[in-house]
């Protein structure tokens, strides 16, 4: 029996009937965001000028502060901490709300398909991708990068390795195997997704468009970071039996 069937079959019996996984939200989804928009909130309403500057420099990335003397700036220890947790901090509401819902469009499937615990471990990792190619470009620069946006690109690219691959597998994203990098590559659906990725992210970066609050600085290296190491690395995380296919 497929699924449309017996989705009829419990709503007959007078069962509540199962929520289409395109619309079942992962909790661990629901927390990240809550948690992003809860952070913007208390910076932004709740902190003076002065605590929320500091909250910048204290939790931001700065390739300055793995140069000589940690570039004069405060907080050396931030050097740890800080290639993880630029990724909570936004530059203002439209930043956060459209990486918000960004992340609910790809990090649900993402959540749904490799569970809460490696959920949050690739977003740590995927942070780190976008932290580490912005400072190969930007390495001794007071560039401070803040936003969720590598985390995004991020789960972008988790989801070109099994969304595009889901004909006969309905919307249950966690039912299609992974496809393989040969696969990716030459999947003519996928292709076009990459082509269109990475051509917007030169229009944002380039400040052709301007659009959440991000443009004209928009740290577009952070993006490409998180989005490779999302695309590359999810086979590391990807719990599908098929999934080294």
């Amino acid at each position: 029996m497929n699924n449309e069937n017996q989705f009829g079959k419990e709503w007959q019996q007078g069962e509540k009937p199962p929520v289409p996984p395109m619309l079942n939200v992962p909790p661990i989804m629901t927390a990240f965001i809550v948690l992003l928009i809860s952070i913007h909130g208390i910076r932004v309403l709740l902190l003076s000028a002065e605590m929320n500057f500091r909250s910048i420099l204290a939790f931001s990335f700065i390739p300055a502060r793995y140069a000589e003397n940690g570039g004069g700036l405060p907080y050396p220890m931030a050097e740890w901490w800080s290639p993880v947790t630029y990724a909570l901090l936004h530059a203002d509401w439209g930043h956060v709300l459209m990486n918000s819902i960004w992340m609910l469009v790809f990090g649900a499937i993402v959540a749904r398909r490799i569970g809460a615990g490696f959920f949050i471990l690739f977003a740590i990792i995927t942070a780190l991708g976008g932290a580490a190619l912005h400072y190969v470009f930007h390495a001794g620069e007071m560039v401070t990068v803040i936003g969720a946006s590598a985390i995004v690109s991020g789960f972008m690219g988790a989801a070109a390795r099994f969304a595009f691959a889901r004909a006969g597998y309905g919307t249950d994203m966690t039912k299609v195997p992974m496809l393989s990098l040969a696969e990716t590559f030459t999947n003519r659906q996928v292709v076009t997704f990459l082509a269109l990725w990475f051509g917007m992210n030169f229009l944002f970066g380039s400040g052709i468009i301007n659009f959440g609050g991000e443009a004209p600085n928009v740290a577009w290296q952070a993006h490409v970071g998180g989005f490779l190491t999302g695309l590359f690395g999810f086979s590391f995380f990807d719990r599908h039996p098929n999934r080294h296919r």
